[in-house]
């Protein structure tokens, strides 16, 4: 039974969890965080805890080489009390990283806690394995056209842009919570142009309204 315990359409830069989470985390055999202060928020979680829970911290897993932090989130405050680490947390976006290194770390803690289902777990690894080799080809082909720009609503593409060669030209929101100036707008705007930029990327829990019209502005896509 897996629990989710930031909701969607929320952010997990801006979460605050609520008390019933305590609960909901002390009755766990596993908590999966993707770690340094994305998810900061579990640490006050833990310390409301008469019992530690076992911990998988995506970041941390041998093998996974995580991006440094990019200038706008090192040390970005990202909600009450918690910082972004050194390292970029939007793992989850290189279907590769998540093939050779996340699922199988999932897959093997799951078994160790589960043992009679360990035949199950391979299975569904080997699948879902199957399944991001299938999506990274199917992305290679689609992303092999001369236009390698992108404008990000915030900067949390640089696994994805990193693997297929794409470059961010700029983002829309340089710190979670915090609204571009006229002055930084314009800036993008005009790198945007002069890089033929053919799409903002957008998130559903942010407001995409700015990025809208900014697209307008230099004749891009807004892409959820």
């Amino acid at each position: 039974a897996v629990t989710v315990l930031v909701p969607p359409g929320a952010s997990p830069h801006l979460f605050e969890p609520r008390p019933s989470a305590v609960a909901r985390l002390a009755g766990a055999r596993l908590l999966v965080e993707v770690g340094e202060d994305l998810d900061g928020w579990i640490a006050r979680l833990r310390g409301a805890l008469s019992a530690p829970v076992p911990t998988l911290t995506l970041l941390a897993l041998p093998g996974l080489e995580p991006l440094p932090a990019d200038a706008a989130h090192a040390g970005e405050t990202a909600g009450p009390g918690t910082r972004h680490g050194r390292h970029d947390p939007h793992v989850w976006l290189d279907p590769i990283r998540v093939r050779d290194v996340i699922a199988p770390a999932l897959a093997e803690r799951l078994a160790a806690l589960d043992p009679g289902g360990r035949g199950y777990y391979e299975q569904r690894l080997a699948a879902f394995r199957e399944e991001l080799s299938a999506l990274d080809g199917a992305l290679r082909a689609r992303l092999a056209g001369p236009r390698r720009g992108y404008v990000a609503f915030h900067s949390a593409w640089r696994y994805f842009g990193a693997r297929y060669g794409l470059e961010e030209i700029g983002v829309v929101h340089e710190s979670a919570g915090e609204e571009p100036t006229p002055r930084e707008l314009a800036a993008l705007v005009a790198a945007a142009r002069q890089a033929a930029v053919p799409a903002i990327l957008i998130e559903p829990q942010l407001d995409a309204r700015v990025a809208r019209t900014l697209a307008r502005e230099f004749g891009a896509r807004v892409v959820m």
